[in-house]
């Protein structure tokens, strides 16, 4: 189906993708919380391979979302795909984000045994000025996660986007220039 590229289609071509790499950031979270607060045998492991599912899934699903893209719409650049990887990640960040800031905020208690154990870990070295603006940063802190997370996984699909948008359609350097320093005669 060969269609024009517009903000529009990429809007639309963007939705789904954003929404179905958030699940995945989101069950990552779930899971590698929980793991990592069960504290059994081989759990560092485990979050480990998590980890290493977890970016190998998203590139491999933005590459998937890029070429399907590229085949609905036969006109698209790669500066087309740089726009929908862009988009796909703003979407997929500002989920993502939101439900991260909601996870911490109505689960207080993950966030305090984080901060416990480092703080055990400087108690001594911090004096009570320290520990106070620790302290105020605690309220604040689903706030600043969501504002780390949409900002980092944000710019993590835009270089993402920028690395895949050459490789799913190659472009030429020389195509359509014309050498103006040549006079025809």
């Amino acid at each position: 189906m060969a269609q024009n590229v517009n903000f529009k289609a990429l809007w639309t071509a963007a939705a789904i993708p954003g929404v179905v790499l958030a699940a995945i950031s989101t069950a990552y979270l779930l899971a590698n919380t929980y793991i990592t607060m069960a504290a059994f045998p081989g759990s560092s492991a485990l979050v480990f391979i998590l980890d290493l599912a977890k970016i190998v899934g998203c590139i491999w699903l933005m590459r998937l979302y890029m070429i399907r893209f590229s085949k609905d719409f036969s006109e698209a650049s790669a500066s087309d795909l740089r726009h929908l990887g862009t988009l796909i990640a703003v979407l997929s960040a500002l989920i993502f984000a939101t439900v991260s800031m909601a996870f911490y905020k109505y689960n207080p208690e993950i966030i305090g045994e984080a901060m416990d154990t480092a703080l055990g870990m400087y108690q001594d070295k911090l004096d009570s000025n320290s520990m106070n603006a620790l302290d105020k940063m605690m309220e604040n802190l689903p706030q600043l996660i969501f504002f780390s997370q949409f900002i980092y996984c944000t710019f993590y699909g835009w270089v993402l986007s920028a690395i895949l948008a050459g490789r799913v359609i190659p472009s030429n350097p020389f195509a359509g220039r014309k050498d103006d320093s040549v006079d025809e005669q």
